[in-house]
């Protein structure tokens, strides 16, 4: 009589359960999880698919109706991750990535698209800026412990630059915001985002350390190449920092 191998029953038992949440409908799931996502005011709907597979739309009061797609990879099990191949999409958005999700943490890879101005206005219009424009983001890839551990980051934005009207008093200035590029990198202190002009003007540097401090130092000569006249001397005009993780 063979003896029963029970790392084999357990290693069935995992999977039949793995594959019954992966495999089970959005809609059942749904139910479960809007409590928490109403009271964060983003709502759920038009939802198909499964865990492994499926898209829904996201209404949220920022950036309004948002399409999220999703597909799940199943060869990178073999590498101790479960990665997705995810897209969000609205008429003022498109973006593209892999996330991985590891036992220790998670990576986005390869995050690529455009976000229009409009999908930022809620928040520039409630300081009466009105400014027009596109960010568009090439090859970013950022990784995380789920201790909020900072890893490796790396990729490439940039600016469209155009005209951006600010209120001065009672009335309004019109500007013009010159086109930015921007080099994400890292090291082991730290991540940092570098801005410059078209000429390797430094107009913007931002970083974030791995003790999650916070900070931004945004440069005189952007001022200057926009033809703001701002009293005082030094390079930057202000820095500033903050614990964000």
């Amino acid at each position: 009589m063979k003896l029963i191998n029970f790392k084999l029953v357990a290693l069935f038992i995992v999977s039949y359960c793995l594959a019954l949440a992966v495999l089970t409908p959005l809609q059942w799931i749904l139910p479960i999880i809007e409590p928490y996502t109403k009271g964060a005011g983003i709502s759920l709907n038009d939802a198909s698919g499964t865990i492994w597979s499926g898209k829904l739309t996201v209404n949220e009061k920022m950036i309004g109706k948002t399409q999220v797609q999703w597909k799940f990879q199943p060869s990178g099990l073999f590498l101790m991750k479960a990665p997705f191949d995810i897209s969000i999409q609205n008429p003022n958005m498109t973006l593209s990535a892999i996330v991985d999700i590891k036992p220790l943490g998670f990576s986005i890879n390869s995050l690529e698209g455009f976000i229009d101005e409009k999908a930022f206005k809620s928040a520039y219009s409630a300081y009466r800026i009105d400014i027009s424009g596109r960010l568009r983001l090439n090859e970013i890839n950022a990784d995380m412990s789920w201790s909020k551990e900072l890893g490796s980051a790396s990729g490439l934005l940039s600016w469209s630059g155009g005209p951006i009207e600010i209120p001065v008093g009672r009335s309004t200035q019109n500007y013009k915001v010159p086109m930015l590029s921007g080099v994400i990198d890292s090291n082991e202190d730290e991540w940092f985002v570098q801005i410059n002009g078209d000429k390797k003007q430094d107009y913007i540097r931002a970083t974030l350390t791995r003790s999650g401090m916070g900070t931004l130092s945004l440069k005189r000569q952007l001022a200057t190449d926009m033809k703001i006249a701002v009293p005082g001397s030094g390079s930057s005009l202000f820095d500033i920092s903050q614990q964000v993780l």
